[in-house]
């Protein structure tokens, strides 16, 4: 089974070209499925968009969102030609829980892809599920020494998320959520004896690895708390079944082999960015060795 899981697309339509010819790239691999791990596009209209690049391919395609794909941007002041201040007058924003809930579900859908948030897919012998793995502040480096209520408050320092994240709940209430969704998901993949292993793709890692440590630096101590959810990637070590990870968002590629309780768990982070996607491809056996 050919899997190919891309991220961080971040369509714009003025690199069309760019992502016509990463789409041809990828039909020439000839996947057994292919999924997006968020970041397509950073408006309703460019996330569409995105997925419809992929139009052509005739395996079944999934999708899930990521951070910048939830932003609710304001409305830009311009300028008269009097010099009179004005604003652009266009149809009301959905805040960022109607974007999750409901909108790019329905553009998902209307598109061909499967909502990877709510919506396992077993291909052959391989269980494929995930989600975004919101961040609850457990990548934070130890010598940051902070509490939640601190991270909480500090991130508009550095992370975009507190500017354009509009919704009612807390970093750490939004994570716990999507694990109680993911361990749903795993639960139900692991009891079905059809399934030999699960592929987990998430948006933000759930391991701590590729997370940059640097104590000298201020600034890259603070953002490390809002890249990851290692509280997430302690309970998939001990999940029987999940043999891969692979997440996006970090945009430096990267590839571990984790220790699991049932074994080694092989995780891989995306090395793809804005006008230079990339993707993740995992060739998997369709037998299992025992």
């Amino acid at each position: 089974m050919r899997l190919v899981i891309t991220s961080d697309l971040h369509y714009r339509p003025a690199h069309d070209a760019v992502h016509t010819r990463f789409a041809a790239q990828v039909a020439a691999l000839q996947p057994d499925c292919f999924v997006i791990a968020g970041d397509a596009g950073a408006t309703p209209p460019h996330f569409r968009a995105a997925l419809r690049c992929f139009a052509h391919l005739p395996c079944p395609r999934l999708v899930l969102p990521g951070n910048h794909d939830l932003y609710v941007h304001p409305q830009k002041a311009h300028s008269t030609p009097s010099g009179t201040p004005t604003v652009t007058q266009a149809a009301p924003a959905v805040d960022s829980r109607a974007l999750w809930l409901e909108l790019l579900p329905r553009i998902a859908n209307e598109e061909g892809y499967g909502w990877l948030e709510t919506q396992a897919l077993v291909v052959g012998n391989t269980g494929i599920c995930g989600n975004m793995a919101w961040y609850d502040y457990s990548s934070a480096p130890p010598h940051l020494n902070m509490s939640a209520t601190q991270l909480r408050s500090f991130k508009a320092l550095v992370n975009h998320d507190a500017d354009y994240i509009r919704w009612p709940w807390s970093d750490r209430a939004v994570a716990r959520a999507l694990q109680r969704r993911l361990a749903h998901q795993i639960y139900q993949l692991q009891a079905n004896p059809d399934v030999a292993r699960i592929v987990v793709v998430t948006h933000m890692p759930p391991f701590a690895e590729p997370i940059p440590v640097h104590p000298e630096s201020e600034y890259w101590s603070l953002i490390s708390a809002y890249l990851g959810n290692v509280s997430l990637g302690n309970w998939l070590r001990t999940q029987a079944k999940v043999a891969y990870v692979v997440s996006g968002h970090l945009h430096r590629g990267s590839r571990w082999q984790i220790t699991g309780d049932y074994g080694p768990v092989h995780f891989q982070v995306i090395d793809s960015r804005a006008g230079a996607p990339g993707y993740v491809l995992l060739d998997l056996p369709d037998a299992v060795a025992e």
